[in-house]
């Protein structure tokens, strides 16, 4: 049933874009005569796209945003966003579950955000970028087996953050939460899966 209905919803959209298509293009010309005008299907304001967002519009403040992180990143985060929709992220932090220092540059690219009441806006953002994390490390001493020495092995890795970030209109301050695959390729691997949550101040 759900797919006759869907069918006939199909047809009557058809049906409609047509018969409007056909007055359209029927119509009278600029001279007064019926003939073939030019045809003005879609009308113009359906053609006309809705003017650009700038970043002054969603939050106050500057360019660059700094604030804390907390998660599988535990630190503080750095956004360089001059204007809407494009950003570049640094985050910088301790992991939780390993003895490492991890650092994560991105791009990330956000649509048009949501807007709500009291000059509350939310955006999704989508972005790719590479992690690097410094892992410390027991390595076994190699003038006497029965000791190990303490190291630190470099594995870098690519993620790709998924978020949504709420500003206000008027207040320099981003609030975001993140999820970010990733994967390590190189001197180890391993997939998993970044949480993150925090908040910037722009200056």
């Amino acid at each position: 049933m759900s797919r006759a209905l869907c069918v006939l919803v199909v047809l009557f959209v058809t049906s409609y874009a047509g018969a409007a298509w056909a007055d359209d293009s029927t119509g009278t010309t600029e001279g007064g005569g019926e003939g073939s005008g030019e045809q003005t299907w879609p009308p113009p304001e359906l053609r006309t796209r809705p003017p650009p967002i700038v970043i002054g519009e969603l939050r106050s403040g500057g360019a660059l945003g700094l604030g804390p992180i907390v998660g599988s990143r535990t630190g503080i985060s750095i956004k360089l966003q001059p204007a809407r929709p494009h950003a570049i992220t640094l985050d910088i932090g301790a992991t939780n579950f390993t003895n490492s220092v991890s650092f994560a540059l991105g791009y990330a690219f956000s649509p048009r955000p949501l807007r709500g009441p009291n000059g509350i806006s939310a955006s999704f953002y989508i972005g790719a970028g590479a992690r690097v994390r410094l892992l410390v490390v027991s390595l076994p001493d190699p003038d006497d087996p029965e000791e190990s020495i303490v190291g630190v092995a470099t594995v870098v890795g690519a993620r790709v953050p998924l978020g949504l970030s709420f500003l206000m209109s008027g207040f320099p301050v981003e609030l975001f939460v993140e999820a970010a695959p990733a994967i390590d390729f190189w001197q180890a691997f391993g997939i998993d899966i970044e949480g993150i949550g925090g908040a910037r101040v722009f200056f």
